[in-house]
């Protein structure tokens, strides 16, 4: 790989290092600290770290413009960067890892509350526990995650059954209920219960 030259993009703290085989954008301050002394013709002997810091500089981005986008567990961002290739090549796990622990620390990411806001939506769904674990752990989050956000938020799945029952199988029969309710994530006992209890308030 032959350097020819780079240029600064000062916005974004950059410099974009122009080569035989393309540009690579890496940030200035690792720029400085392993790149500033080539001369238009030198032959780059780094040029996989090269590779790698403009990698990491755009993994970066990417990172910090999905988390501004909305909420995404660790793992999932996780999942979907490193899937990600940029300039011929991956991130590198231990890396991203660290990366995202940073993140994690800065308050970027926060999978306890959001672990909160997606139950919550889910119990507006009417949802059941075991649906509700289900998409959970789908999403990414994590197992402590998961009972930290149903036990904040302590839900009554027999209630939430009932409110269901009543406003949209009033008129199924008890094993359509059944059958339903169970589809929706709720327990046998729960569903039973909740049968039992609206059969008692007629």
């Amino acid at each position: 790989m032959i350097y020819l030259r780079h240029y600064s993009i000062e916005k974004n703290k950059e410099v974009v290092i122009v080569t035989d085989e393309g540009e690579f954008p890496i940030w200035v301050k690792d720029f400085e600290k392993s790149f500033t002394n080539m001369v238009k013709g030198d032959e780059i002997v780094e040029s996989e770290l090269l590779v790698a810091l403009a990698i990491r500089r755009e993994i970066k981005k990417k990172a910090i413009r999905r988390l501004a986008a909305g909420d995404v567990t660790k793992k999932d961002l996780k999942r979907r960067l490193l899937r990600e290739k940029v300039y011929g090549g991956n991130a590198n796990a231990d890396w991203l890892e660290d990366l995202l622990s940073k993140l994690e620390r800065a308050g970027y990411i926060d999978d306890n509350g959001y672990a909160i806001r997606f139950a919550e939506k889910c119990l507006d769904k009417a949802w059941g526990e075991m649906k509700i674990r289900g998409t959970m752990h789908e999403k990414g989050f994590e197992p402590q995650h998961i009972d930290n956000a149903l036990e904040k938020l302590s839900p009554n799945f027999v209630a939430i059954a009932e409110d269901y029952i009543k406003d949209k199988l009033d008129n199924c029969d008890r094993d359509t209920v059944y059958r339903k309710m169970y589809q929706r994530g709720f327990r046998s006992e729960e569903i039973v219960e909740a049968i039992e209890n609206l059969k008692g308030n007629q």
